[in-house]
């Protein structure tokens, strides 16, 4: 593509700064979008009094912090790049939008530090640029602290994010080029063109296809059929479930955030992210132990976002001969013996997370089994919650007859037949669905 990309023709200024603006409130950090050189084409959202105030107005200062901007959004498919700020010593991260194999912009955070800051060499910085040290000092305090693996994470959504974006812009422009000639198409032509229209995001489109691209793909246990799927209501919610293997380890983890909207998505996306950090470092993790570390991080960014939120959540853990271990607070799990061929009701007994700092103590461990021809239904209150024609509840009961009554067909087959039920309700939340048999 020859032709010159320039941000400004792809994306509503004003939807952008507010996407970056909620990110920079949900998870604590700094976050401006600059143009390749490092010139800001948004306005800075929640950045610190050290870089704005002291450093930028400088004229060494700014000149570093500009170079430093254009070095972090460098393009890596790989990844976000973190690194120390080239200019005060923060750290810093960034990930590049690049449309149409053009590099149009950087999307940058941080503003962050911790124990690899050392605070006489960002004082001879000072001196440096030739800044007030007192202020310097002082404004230097007052920089948020964070753990550099947590810093991380939020750069990996950063990255997921930023890539959404680059995707969404190509898909724009591709629009654009179609629709400049739209009056000389026939009328085949232009339905063709309404048809693309409405698949392009918006924000809230954005925001759901960020809460949709992280489930898994195809969840696979040895020895089990899994039939599971997610279906975003009208707004972004914050449904999440998982199957995750890491060394020889099956975790299940199904979860509700409470409420509607970017901030609920973001919630769930911080919480896959802590997740699979936490298991791929210590996959023998008990799932008390788990959701503990997690309720932790999760709980202090709710916190910074000033918002109330909360989640429930379950996560289960696979062990030999059908045994599971499991804890955390949700929705019943449903378990069809294939003995018996009824529905057992097993509640969870646990702690939503992001009410509490502390949940240690509200964490019992408990355990069920599957034999052969056993299976186990998680879902979220999208589905019981459900409305009818007739303003009726879907409710636990028809979910569990619905159960009782294709309990001896495959996983598929009772995962189709709950959804097959719902088809003519109205599905105001989120509607998570997995169903789990044994072989």
């Amino acid at each position: 593509m020859d032709k010159k990309i320039s941000f400004f023709n792809l994306f509503d200024l004003k939807e952008i700064q507010e996407i970056q603006d909620a990110f920079a409130k949900a998870t604590g950090v700094a976050s401006i979008i600059t143009d390749t050189e490092g010139h800001p084409i948004t306005a800075p959202s929640n950045f610190c009094r050290l870089c704005m105030d002291i450093i930028r107005k400088t004229e060494k200062g700014l000149t570093n912090c500009m170079k430093s901007d254009a070095a972090i959004g460098c393009y890596n498919p790989e990844g976000p790049i973190v690194q120390p700020c080239l200019s005060g010593g923060l750290w810093d991260a960034g990930a590049s939008i690049r449309v149409g194999g053009q590099h149009i912009a950087n999307w940058l955070i941080g503003q962050v530090r911790n124990e690899a800051q050392s605070i006489e060499k960002m004082m001879q910085y000072a001196r440096k640029i030739g800044a007030d040290e007192n202020d310097f000092r002082s404004a230097l305090e007052q920089v948020t602290v964070m753990p550099l693996e947590q810093f991380k994470e939020v750069a990996q959504a950063l990255f997921l994010t930023a890539n959404l974006m680059s995707r969404t812009a190509f898909q724009n422009m591709r629009l654009k080029d179609l629709t400049e000639n739209l009056e000389a198409k026939v009328s085949e032509r232009t339905r063709q063109l309404q048809e693309a229209r409405d698949k392009l995001w918006t924000e809230i489109g954005l925001a759901k296809k960020i809460q949709t691209v992280l489930l898994p793909q195809k969840p696979e246990i040895s020895g089990y059929e899994i039939a599971a799927s997610c279906e975003p209501s009208d707004e972004v919610g914050g449904d999440y479930y998982d199957v995750i293997s890491v060394a020889g380890y099956d975790w299940i983890v199904i979860g509700d955030v409470s409420g509607h909207g970017v901030t609920s998505g973001l919630v769930m996306m911080m919480v896959q992210t802590a997740i699979h950090t936490v298991l791929v470092q210590n996959p023998r993790v008990t799932p008390s132990e788990l959701l503990w570390v997690i309720n932790r991080t999760i709980y202090e960014n709710i916190v910074r976002m000033d918002e109330q939120k909360h989640m429930t959540i379950l996560v289960i853990a696979s062990g030999k001969d059908g045994f599971f271990n499991f804890s955390g607070l949700h929705e019943d799990i449903l378990l069809w013996c294939a003995d018996t061929r009824k529905v057992e009701k097993i509640e969870t007994d646990g702690m939503w997370i992001g009410l509490e700092a502390d949940i240690s103590d509200m964490l019992p461990v408990n355990e069920f089994r599957l034999c052969s021809g056993d299976c186990i239904v998680l879902y979220t209150d999208g589905i019981t919650e459900a409305q009818g024609k007739d303003g009726r509840m879907f409710g636990e009961e028809r979910l569990i007859k619905i159960i009782e009554s294709r309990g001896g067909k495959s996983a598929d087959d009772i995962h189709a037949a709950i959804l097959g039920a719902l088809k003519d309700y109205e599905k105001p939340d989120d509607v998570t669905l997995f169903v789990m048999k044994r072989k």
